[in-house]
């Protein structure tokens, strides 16, 4: 899969022939317009698994991407598509808070319950929010804004990875202010934070 700044587009390329299978095009299509230069932010991928229905569109593809909406103005956007086909499943607009950082695309297992009942996830990571949605719906069911440690400073929230216990799936999201550094642990399932 192939993000075009240029073009404003998302692409399948076969990685054999070269040749590209489908390509849809983001944002805003206005000619001209001096406000839909699309920023695109990330591109995540996730195998489809096993489906019960044959024909129903599975996100496998997202993207992350601001676009200018009006001038000084921008939207940040979440989106996935079906990879076989390039078919929409949903797109959700958030509201931008602090510069971008990370974004991951991933299954939850089976046992593992979460409140959005969602066996699959997209996680955004703004400088200063923790977002997570239901891959299977683009619904926000979490959200973190993580604004000041105790002695009033800034954490500047950077990086995040996964990791699993017994049935639990765990957001290890780490930041740092002038002195410290912290890990907090965030539970997809609880939709909580562990410990910080």
């Amino acid at each position: 899969y192939m993000l075009s700044s240029e073009t404003q587009a998302l692409s399948a390329v076969d990685t054999e022939s070269g040749e590209v299978k489908w390509r849809r095009f983001i944002g805003s299509s206005i000619p001209n317009s001096s406000f839909s230069k699309v920023n695109f932010q990330s591109v995540q991928v996730l195998g489809k698994g096993r489906s019960n229905s044959l024909t129903k569109a599975i996100a496998s593809v997202a993207v992350v991407y601001t676009q200018e909406i009006s001038a000084g103005a921008e939207v940040q956007t979440v989106a996935a598509w079906d990879g076989d086909d390039g078919t929409p499943v949903w797109e959700t607009d958030v509201e931008l808070k602090g510069t971008f950082q990370q974004s991951l695309f991933f299954s939850i297992p089976g046992g593992s319950k979460t409140k959005s009942k969602a066996n699959r996830a997209v996680a955004l990571l703004n400088q200063d929010s923790l977002s997570i949605f239901s891959a299977t719906t683009g619904k926000s069911f979490w959200s973190w804004e993580p604004k000041k440690t105790d002695n009033m400073q800034e954490v500047v929230w950077s990086n995040m990875w996964l990791s699993y216990k017994d049935s639990e799936t765990l957001l290890n999201v780490i930041g740092k202010d002038t002195n410290n550094v912290f890990v907090a642990k965030v539970s997809v399932s609880k939709a909580k934070v562990e410990s910080v």
